[in-house]
């Protein structure tokens, strides 16, 4: 009865702990502190990453540093965000080939790179990855790497594919005024 009791108490006191910490995973939010200008140290780690991120195909890296540069200055809490994770990235490739992040390759980099590659994206899964490796590689993963994958949807991957141009850009108005290409014979 004694230990029916105990085991109760300390569910009891352990359950809002649980909750908090369970509710604190599932939203996530920036920091709160203003925006910020990133250093060109960042700017270039962010780059790095980027290219390495991409490194089958090669995606216009100054539309990323431009997206970088535009969330830091605007909104509240993504200068600390990207301050962190190149710090992060830094420091994992210090401890790993002895130099910092933008000066390993990019073979270097994808490895350094490779504990986000696994993005959780069940409740579930977003549980576990928070439980095991905490809320700031989460917050690194959903503010950082996820966006740089859907920046890179909506945008090289429409090119990748085909297209002159993504939605929302202008395509083919100049087109149709420049000569037909001439084609070759085919053997």
């Amino acid at each position: 009865m004694a230990l029916a009791g105990a085991t109760a108490a300390a569910a009891g006191l352990g359950l809002p702990v649980v909750y908090q910490y369970v509710n604190q995973t599932r939203q996530l939010s920036l920091p709160d502190v203003p925006p910020g200008r990133l250093d060109t140290a960042s700017l270039r780690t962010l780059r790095a990453a980027t290219e390495a991120i991409f490194i089958a195909y090669p995606v216009d890296l100054d539309r990323y540093t431009a997206f970088f540069t535009f969330h830091a200055e605007n909104i509240a809490g993504y200068a600390a965000i990207y301050t962190g994770f190149t710090q992060e990235l830094d420091r994992s490739a210090r401890w790993s080939y002895r130099r910092s992040f933008a000066n390993c390759s990019i073979a270097d980099r994808r490895g350094v790179l490779a504990a986000w590659f696994d993005i959780p994206e069940t409740r579930e899964e977003r549980l576990l990855a928070s439980a095991t490796r905490g809320i700031t590689w989460m917050r690194f993963s959903q503010y950082v790497v996820t966006e740089i994958l859907t920046l890179f949807m909506n945008t090289d991957a429409w090119i990748m594919v085909g297209y002159e141009a993504w939605p929302g850009m202008p395509r083919g108005l100049d087109t149709y005024r420049q000569p037909p290409q001439p084609t070759s014979p085919s053997s």
